[in-house]
């Protein structure tokens, strides 16, 4: 009995780290299942709709202000205010006197654009183009959760092959070992201890060496992440020049560029992206 239990062969089981990996891989596909699909719908929903060109114009009528065009403000406040008028008879027999609002806002900043007027215009022309029946395409509707949504996943994309392309146990180490001679040099420069000094400095060629390894070792998923992400950001770049992703409940007075109140596609895209790459560092990498 007990031979025939000892020539039983017992199936190999499967090893954690074989085990950590496919997790990985799994979490990895359907992280780029997610983003194609937002991509999918940020692409497939775009388009140039009256309600659309509507809205970018009095953007960009604040854009041109920010950067003290007040002549390109009412250029741009013209266009929309022509798109507008092709489109209001509708709101003209539902809501008069938010027609009437919006006629006499726009008269008032062709005058003298300001920018609580323009932010203000903005906000009546979005109740009247949802009481006309007017569409803004999703791309645009919901641009801000979009790009967030697409900062989210593509910097958990690059972090998911960062942490499995770099030897981080290396990194660490190096990075424990350049800083311990940086404040032991620095120590020793304190005291005037020329002769310390001088012996450290025999080891700063070798101290170089390891920093470039360690930049080598950091940058090497750049080589495998860099274009497409150079790529994306051209496309949706294409899809949102002009349109304001988010309105900062604040003004910020910045020199050389006017009243800060809103954030492009550029801005929008780097604060998002490096904001949730630095938090998917620290949980899944520790960096």
């Amino acid at each position: 009995m007990s031979e025939s239990m000892s020539s039983e062969v017992t199936p190999p089981q499967p090893s954690p780290a074989k085990g950590g990996r496919l997790l990985e891989i799994s979490v990895f596909l359907l992280v780029l299942l997610a983003l194609s699909s937002i991509l999918w719908a940020v692409f497939s929903h775009r388009g140039e709709t009256p309600a659309k060109v509507m809205l970018g114009e009095v953007d960009q009528s604040l854009l041109s202000l920010r950067h003290g065009s007040e002549e390109g403000a009412k250029d741009h406040l013209g266009r929309a205010r022509e798109e507008y008028r092709t489109r209001r008879s509708v709101l003209e027999n539902l809501d008069p006197e938010l027609d009437n609002e919006i006629l006499k806002t726009f008269e008032n900043l062709l005058s003298k654009p300001s920018e609580r007027g323009i932010l203000s215009l903005r906000s009546m022309l979005e109740k009247g183009i949802s009481k006309m029946g007017l569409e803004v395409p999703l791309t645009y509707r919901h641009a801000t959760l979009l790009v967030l949504l697409i900062s989210l996943l593509f910097s958990l994309l690059v972090t998911l092959l960062t942490r499995r392309m770099v030897d981080w146990e290396k990194v660490r180490r190096i990075r424990e070992e350049v800083a311990s001679w940086q404040a032991e040099l620095r120590e020793a420069q304190r005291k005037k201890d020329m002769k310390k000094v001088h012996k450290m400095m025999l080891e700063q060629g070798r101290i170089l060496s390891l920093q470039g390894e360690m930049m080598r070792e950091s940058f090497r998923p750049a080589l495998v992440y860099l274009f497409p992400w150079l790529l994306l950001w051209a496309l949706l770049r294409w899809v949102y020049t002009g349109w304001v992703m988010a309105w900062l409940p604040f003004s910020l007075p910045l020199p050389f560029f006017g009243e800060w109140s809103s954030c492009g596609f550029i801005g929008w895209l780097f604060i998002t992206y490096f904001s949730f790459s630095h938090l998917w560092r620290r949980l899944l990498i520790g960096d």
